[in-house]
């Protein structure tokens, strides 16, 4: 028992020593990048949807509802994306109709046929900016992740919160989940919290607006046929399987269940491709997956596989507010 102590606490000194010395670089970092990018602003300005988590917390959501908001407003908006999981030849990399989630990444692919926007794929998000303005007439620029990317110079910053992953115990990566320290929330603009907000950080950063949402089920695609069913007129068996490869399928699956939808699900890693040979199933129950891993399907599907439809509704006061801030920028 003292021996499997002492190795768990050795254990633990290591990895406090390698967060410590994971800090101590990553501040020197963007010390070093801020001095010499963030003095260098881009032509529009530039809204960063990012995280202190490492891992999915639901920014590609948040982007597409900023997206569409500020379409509705009357900008014309573009997008910028690292495209993990996309492996292309050359970047940076202009999402197209037929673009290939392989080559452009999952997340990438979905904002741009759900949002029908202009989104520039790269490592570099800072010559994903430049792409895009030279394509393409923005007057705003969202880049979907990259809080921690400081070679790109950003005007607003919006971190997103996910009740279910919290900010687990409060400590930087290897010994904890975060990429940066707690305290960095103090420099941010705008939080958007799915699920309450830890109450400790409530307290701490209530000088911050927050806008709390939640996921909402419009509808049912249907992979095979492309035919959409809203959920209230949904009239086939509302016991499913539910497929899904994202960071918190459990999320999906509870939003579901709030519909009246009941069944099983398979979760598949993040990002993960998915198959024909997962959506294979010996019932003849509706199979359900997610928007994101709908990009991911090809070839002949069986018509009992639907993507779930879901929107995220942003606050009327966030949106106004982010809209005077905008304004602002583009009157300097």
């Amino acid at each position: 028992m003292l021996k499997h102590g002492k190795i768990h606490l050795n254990g633990s000194i290591f990895l406090r020593q390698l967060s410590f010395a994971f800090y101590i670089l990553s501040s020197v970092r963007k010390v070093i990048l801020q001095s010499i990018y963030q003095g260098i602003p881009n032509k529009v300005p530039v809204i960063v949807v990012g995280n202190l988590n490492i891992g999915g917390s639901g920014k590609t959501p948040s982007v597409i509802a900023i997206v569409n908001a500020l379409k509705i407003k009357g900008y014309t908006p573009g997008v910028v994306s690292r495209g993990y999981g996309g492996t292309s030849k050359s970047y940076p990399l202009i999402v197209q109709d037929d673009s290939k989630y392989s080559e452009c990444g999952d997340e990438p692919l979905l904002i741009y046929k759900t949002c029908n926007c202009p989104v520039v794929v790269s490592p570099s998000r800072r010559q994903a900016i430049e792409k895009l303005l030279i394509n393409f007439e923005c007057d705003v620029i969202i880049s979907d992740d990259g809080l921690q990317h400081y070679f790109m110079h950003r005007d607003i910053e919006i971190a997103v919160f996910n009740a279910d992953a919290n900010f687990g115990n409060h400590m930087l990566f290897p010994s904890g989940p975060l990429r940066e320290p707690i305290q960095r929330l103090k420099t941010i603009d705008y939080f958007i919290s799915y699920g309450n907000l830890d109450s400790k950080i409530a307290s701490r950063f209530e000088n911050i607006p927050c806008c709390n949402v939640k996921h909402e089920i419009i509808g049912l695609r249907n992979i095979s046929t492309g035919k959409f069913v809203l959920v209230d007129d949904w009239s086939l068996s509302k016991e499913i399987h539910l497929i899904a490869g994202i960071a918190y399928p459990e999320k999906v699956l509870r939003t579901l269940l709030s519909y009246g939808f009941s069944g099983d699900i398979l979760s598949l890693d993040d990002h993960q491709p998915m198959t024909q040979e997962h959506i294979v199933l010996k019932d003849d129950l509706p199979i359900f997956i997610t928007e994101k891993d709908a990009v991911k399907l090809n070839g002949d599907i069986s018509q009992n596989v639907w993507s779930v439809k879901t929107c995220v509704k942003l606050s009327d006061e966030f949106t106004k507010d982010l809209e005077r801030k905008i304004t602002k920028l583009q009157c300097k």
